[in-house]
């Protein structure tokens, strides 16, 4: 398959999938991830989608390798440190934490970048504002492939940012996720917006959010690295490693109290914790 065609097999994926809250890992766009995403579309349930994209969310070398370059991007910099909060959160199983720490830093990214393209310091966008800047700004690289890879990144983000996390609340769909900006930040309800689908959901909107910052940097990377070439890296892949197994037994009891509240939602997967 040339990259031509792959491009658009990503695209064609990624336009149904950001309809239903869902898009693409950048560096997850083999032809055999395609033809299965390509298959569950025909009769799409969550459980499927979550479980085939699922691979480069957990990924130890994709979450080190995004926070990498969210700390060096310098339209990130000024909020990578909520999104690496985030991943550690993500790594504990501390949904609610990583949810939020990802938001402030979604938004806090997009906030500067408005007013660097089309604002002020004091300038206080509206959503529409916000996310068209966003999408619109103008961005021509000296690649032609580079500049079809940004298009397919850049509008399944927007199509999945204005449909789902910044949908008005009043139009939103909130019987199939409450992962939306104002029910969250302003308390609408008490919904369980931490689920591990929207979680996953909301770390794939930042790599593509990340991969269209990068592009626009000329930051090209074709793949993530392997173990031994950056030493920012190595040191996050055996720090989330070590993580994820010995806060387990902590992620437990700290479970066991939260379910004495009556609106906690478990999310918990079976078996967690146990070897």
């Amino acid at each position: 398959m040339t990259e031509i065609e792959t491009q658009n097999l990503v695209d064609n994926v990624n336009k149904q999938l950001s309809k239903l809250g869902w898009i693409i890992n950048p560096f997850n766009t083999t032809a055999k991830q395609m033809d299965e995403l390509t298959g569950i579309l025909k009769h799409p349930l969550e459980e499927k989608i979550y479980r085939t994209l699922n691979g480069s969310v957990v990924s130890f070398s994709y979450r080190s390798h995004y926070a990498v370059r969210a700390l060096q991007l310098q339209s990130v910099k000024d909020y990578s440190h909520l999104y690496e909060n985030g991943i550690f959160a993500y790594f504990r199983s501390d949904y609610i934490s990583c949810t939020l720490n990802l938001l402030c830093a979604l938004e806090g990214t997009l906030l500067r970048f408005y007013r660097h393209h089309a604002g002020t310091p004091k300038d206080e966008p509206t959503v529409k504002e916000l996310l068209n800047c966003f999408h619109d700004e103008p961005f021509q690289s000296r690649y032609e492939n580079v500049n079809r890879w940004f298009e397919i990144y850049n509008e399944a983000l927007h199509t999945a940012l204005n449909q789902w996390i910044y949908v008005r609340t009043k139009n939103a769909d909130l019987s199939k996720s409450v992962l939306n900006r104002n029910y969250i930040f302003h308390a609408v309800g008490s919904g369980n917006f931490y689920r591990r689908e929207d979680v996953h959901r909301l770390i794939l909107y930042f790599d593509n959010l990340l991969e269209i910052l990068a592009i626009r940097e000329e930051r090209y990377d074709t793949f993530v690295s392997d173990i031994g070439k950056d030493p920012l890296r190595d040191k996050r892949v055996n720090y989330y490693m070590s993580m994820k197994i010995e806060f387990a037994k902590l992620r437990l009891q700290e479970e066991e109290l939260l379910k004495e509240h009556a609106n906690y939602v478990s999310f918990l997967p079976e078996g967690f914790g146990k070897k």
